[in-house]
């Protein structure tokens, strides 16, 4: 018989594995879909009457939703700059002109990115420890947003 806490501390672990193993093998799939092997676990006829489950679970369901968005939007931005770049060289016809402003602008957003991609992570390792402890705990609005509900 498994310890009650197991089952919650697998909602976080499955997003983290999910988003991170999953988008360096599979192209970024793995960041968009976080939040189906969370899903899976709450909605499982044996975990339905679990309130630890449920809670871990509709955390880590916020935490694959919100990764997932990121990830979209953070792909748009990508495109939008390098369809911006390519298109301010093929304009030019003699010598190419960049404005200044626009790999700063990229740098920027990878870089803040890269900072939500990193704190992410530590929160997932943080809700993954709390949840095999069997406490309660919420991943910060700016990491989750909360869309589903425990």
């Amino acid at each position: 018989m498994q310890p009650p806490s197991t089952a919650a501390m697998w909602t976080h672990l499955s997003a983290l594995l999910t988003i991170t193993v999953g988008a360096s093998f599979c192209c970024g799939l793995g960041g968009i879909l976080g939040w189906i092997a969370p899903m899976t676990i709450r909605n499982n006829p044996r975990n339905l009457q679990d309130p630890l489950v449920r809670h871990h679970g509709a955390q880590a369901m916020n935490f694959g939703i919100t990764q997932g968005i990121m990830v979209v939007l953070g792909f748009i931005m990508y495109l939008s700059g390098v369809m911006t770049l390519s298109l301010a060289t093929v304009d030019q016809q003699s010598e190419p002109v960049v404005p200044l402003a626009l790999p700063i602008v990229l740098l920027s957003v990878l870089a803040l990115l890269g900072a939500f991609v990193i704190t992410g992570i530590v929160f997932a390792i943080i809700g993954t420890v709390k949840a095999s402890r069997g406490q309660m705990w919420s991943y910060p609005k700016f990491v989750a947003w909360p869309m589903v509900k425990a």
